[in-house]
């Protein structure tokens, strides 16, 4: 089984029970051999690129060709060292990716035309089996909403969100020194740093807390039970409670039973060190190398995500920089630009929404 559809595998993992259909092993290769003769893009102008190149036999073989000049490899030793580095003649930076809850019917419609966008959904089609881009723009939003459906549309669409910025800006994608996804949108930002190739991205009474977002807010998974008490307990207890449509109880110990499916598949995935930083929901901290990747993503599932702890991180700087990086949330939403209003009003002040 080819490298592409275990990681299938690892995506349907992280929705617990998958609703993605594959197709015969066949027709894996026919359609596998068709998207070598039609892609022929890349992510970044092939002579400026830093991340990776991605045109869509590198994308299948996950082999990709570090087009990196010496200029460059040394931006990388920068960006990789303890602390985010201000280019004196650039403006750095940072990309935060969308997690689930994100998605709306209508997504994509933006960036629908580009090119290499258009070619990113037929890819997702082939592996998927069915036709996501009209899920996004069309719904039905019950099924959007669905986590087997709901991921997979937030990965490619905050994908194609830096398409569409690169067309606008392409300093803004060309300088970015560090990146952060929310949940799955950690994947996304995986890709984007070179850590992680495009398909890769489509493959995995008890109450804690799931995720800190920011100080006076937290997202809470358990069983219906515990759940219940806090929604009947709110006015009580004086704070407010809002359901999310998620199918699982993601980032708490009630995901552990699979773990070891998880951790199985994501042992076959071949990680790369990323080109920038990037954040590890887990650590909060980010990553040193491609070994720590494999082990915070098969915990990300069971263990709360520690966004306010990588908000914090990211944007630390000696009291003597008073400038900030500008930040583009990149993908549906703008959930994380208001996460980071509270957390950091400084920073938020340079943020800006990429929208789909």
């Amino acid at each position: 089984m080819s490298e592409k559809y275990r990681l299938l595998k690892l995506m349907n993992s992280l929705n617990t029970i998958s609703k993605c259909s594959l197709r015969s092993a066949a027709a894996k290769k026919t359609s596998r051999y068709k998207q070598k003769q039609k892609f022929s893009h890349y992510w970044k102008d092939k002579n400026e690129s830093w991340i990776h190149a991605c045109d869509i036999q590198k994308l299948l073989s996950s082999s990709f060709i570090d087009q990196t000049s010496n200029d460059d490899a040394s931006r990388h030793e920068k960006t990789n060292s303890e602390s985010l580095n201000f280019y004196e003649d650039e403006s750095p930076s940072i990309f935060l990716f969308p997690g689930q809850n994100s998605e709306f019917v209508g997504m994509g419609r933006q960036v629908a035309e580009i090119v290499e966008v258009k070619e990113m959904f037929d890819v997702a089609e082939q592996v998927l089996g069915y036709n996501l881009l009209k899920l996004c723009l069309k719904g039905p939003v019950n099924k959007l909403r669905q986590t087997a459906f709901a991921q997979p549309a937030i990965f490619l669409t905050s994908l194609a969100a830096v398409k569409k910025l690169e067309q606008e800006n392409h300093s803004a994608v060309k300088n970015c020194v560090a990146a952060a996804g929310y949940s799955v949108g950690e994947y996304a930002a995986l890709v984007f740093s070179g850590a992680l190739d495009f398909e890769s991205g489509f493959e995995n009474p008890i109450c804690q807390v799931a995720s800190s977002l920011y100080g006076q807010c937290k997202v809470v998974g358990g069983h219906k039970e515990g759940l219940k008490f806090l929604e009947e307990s709110s006015a009580q207890f004086n704070f407010k409670v809002r359901h999310l449509p998620v199918s699982g109880a993601f980032h708490t110990p009630l995901m552990q039973p699979i773990n070891c499916a998880l951790r199985e598949a994501i042992s076959m995935v071949q990680f790369r060190d990323p080109k920038i930083k990037v954040y590890s929901n887990v650590t909060g901290q980010a990553y040193k190398s491609a070994d720590e990747i494999a082990q915070s993503l098969a915990d990300q599932i069971s263990k709360e995500a520690k966004w306010e702890q990588i908000m914090h991180a990211i944007y630390d700087r000696p009291k003597s920089v008073t400038k900030f990086p500008k930040t583009y949330e990149v993908g549906p939403g703008n959930q994380l630009g208001k996460i980071l209003r509270r957390i950091n009003k400084k920073a938020a002040a340079e943020y800006s929404n990429v929208g789909v």
